[in-house]
């Protein structure tokens, strides 16, 4: 996933600035084995994300706009949603992840014609345009893009991955709604801010021989919500049994013990560790921690004094 997002990590950070909703799983492929979904609604009312965008959101927009000659600006505030799924944890899970955008058709059209504009020529081409049917496909320099109708850009390193994502968006291959997986994801109740799932990754980890046992773990979700004063964690682990969630909850107990001694001196580390509540229910362990809205809008100050430190 490291190539694709660095490609495409200023359009994903900018779509905060609008509008998104739950997880539509009729739009992600039934292949997927870990998805990223962001409602850009709820980061943008935090308190949290409204220090982002007034402070550091106009920079890099203005930043993108002069490396490459177009305003996206429009096309990222008609943004409703942000999607990211991939079907590999490997070495190469960047080569499975597929970018999904889905902004209003107008703007899209305007990419659509400014990249069909500066399209070249031969294969040499930086950006060229593959095909304009069923959707303009375009390659970039190391990746390929399609501009769909209904106002979606998908995004891939490969023209199969895009192609794929652009039919199961068109329902001509399977999604992962005809399923229960990531159906909290999916929640229109679930209210959080970025969410993260995957199912059997534990198995491909390197993890050390007094971690195993997190081996048997065969799906995790990761929600980030905001309440008044404070950033909250969840962290839920779906296990193979009860007994093995029961043992999985030890060892994290042991590793919050240990991470306090180990790490005194790092007080946003011990704040998240002073939160922390681990409980173990049937076969899912869930870890839930807070972090004060007050020191993540220093975390992110300090983040953005390092950008411009940088230029």
């Amino acid at each position: 996933m490291k190539t694709l997002l660095k490609l495409t990590g200023w359009m994903w950070l900018m779509a905060v600035g609008a509008w998104a909703g739950p997880l539509p799983r009729t739009e992600v492929s039934a292949k997927a084995r870990w998805v990223l979904h962001l409602d850009a609604e709820q980061f943008r009312e935090s308190k949290v994300g409204q220090h982002y965008i007034e402070n550091l959101l106009a920079d890099q927009v203005a930043e993108v706009e002069a490396k490459i000659g177009f305003d996206f600006a429009p096309f990222l505030d008609s943004v409703m949603s942000a999607t990211v799924y991939g079907a590999d944890f490997a070495k190469g899970e960047d080569n499975t992840a597929v970018l999904l955008l889905r902004g209003d058709v107008a703007e899209e059209q305007g990419i659509e014609e400014f990249l069909a504009t500066h399209s070249g020529k031969g294969r040499k081409a930086k950006l060229r345009q593959i095909q304009t049917t069923p959707f303009a496909l375009f390659k970039l320099e190391n990746a390929f893009a399609a501009t769909l109708t209904n106002g979606t850009v998908v995004m891939g390193k490969t023209q199969k991955l895009v192609e794929d994502a652009c039919e199961v968006i068109a329902g001509k291959q399977p999604n992962v709604a005809a399923t229960t997986r990531f159906a909290d994801l999916a929640s229109t109740n679930a209210n959080y801010i970025l969410a993260v799932a995957a199912d059997g990754f534990t198995g491909e980890l390197p993890l050390p021989k007094n971690l195993k046992i997190f081996r048997q773990v065969e799906g995790v979700q990761l929600m980030i919500r905001e309440s008044a004063a404070h950033l909250s964690l969840e962290i839920a682990l779906k296990t193979g049994g009860v007994e093995v969630a029961t043992q999985i909850k030890t060892v994290a107990d042991g590793l919050l013990v240990l991470a306090k001694t180990e790490r005194a001196d790092d007080k946003n580390l011990q704040a998240l560790i002073g939160s922390a509540k681990i409980s173990a229910a049937g076969e899912t362990v869930t870890g839930t921690f807070e972090f004060s809205n007050k020191r993540a809008i220093a975390l992110i100050k300090r983040g953005g004094a390092g950008r411009a430190d940088a230029k």
